[in-house]
């Protein structure tokens, strides 16, 4: 049974298949694999710039951390040594206050020697406060210097940059506190070879030395003294 359907303008008849033939719509693959292709290109190009971006950030915060584990060694050398002698002033003002005590407390009839006993406990509170101010000045002092250091730090990337884009300058650290200073791009007809130096940056006085066979050499090449 067919089934037909009429109108006053249109004749449409169900069996007929062209008639009820509808195009079926096309996806742009080929623009697509086009974009996906670009994207992915560039995506990969981002990750290897980032890459060597994050292995330069790594080196200069690796000389930033190392100078300043060194200053801060120092800084608390120093503030161990202030504390040490304002426990010492602290624990003489303490045996001071309690003889006098004892003493004013035998001789209260003794009123001169009271006075004086405790004119000389004031004077070690005096001397105690004038310790402490000391302290407090010596430690902006040195809050001071550390903040001078982190600047001549920031100075001195530029320069740094320099040295490793011109010399391709390497530092490697060889074990705790001993810094291998290595460049190539110096020799012309061997551009590949490599020059080296070590310092060893474990005390406040550093040193310079040459680094061969996993030890370093008893002859020091230079000898810094820095603040």
């Amino acid at each position: 049974m067919s089934l037909n359907i009429y109108s006053e303008n249109n004749n449409i008849d169900s069996t007929n298949t062209d008639t009820l033939n509808i195009p079926k719509p096309k996806f742009p693959y080929e623009a697509y694999t086009e974009a996906k292709n670009i994207f992915f290109t560039n995506f990969e190009n981002w990750i290897e710039k980032k890459k060597v971006g994050i292995e330069e950030g790594k080196q200069l915060h690796l000389k930033a951390a190392l100078e300043d584990r060194a200053q801060k060694t120092q800084i608390l050398k120093q503030m161990e040594i202030y504390e040490k002698k304002e426990m010492e002033y602290s624990k003489n003002i303490e045996i001071e206050r309690n003889e006098a005590e004892n003493l004013a407390n035998q001789l209260s009839e003794k009123k001169k020697l009271k006075i004086n006993l405790l004119s000389k406990r004031d004077e070690l509170i005096l001397m105690k406060k004038e310790l402490e101010k000391k302290l407090s000045k010596k430690k902006e002092e040195l809050s001071y210097k550390r903040m001078e250091k982190e600047e001549q730090i920031k100075k001195n990337i530029p320069e740094l940059n320099f040295y490793e884009n011109t010399l391709a300058m390497k530092i490697t650290v060889l074990k705790e506190n001993i810094l291998e200073f290595g460049f190539t791009n110096i020799n012309k007809e061997i551009v590949s070879k490599k020059y080296s130096f070590v310092i060893d940056v474990s005390n406040k006085n550093y040193k310079v030395f040459i680094y061969k066979n996993n030890l370093l050499t008893k002859n020091v090449i230079r000898y810094y003294i820095y603040d």
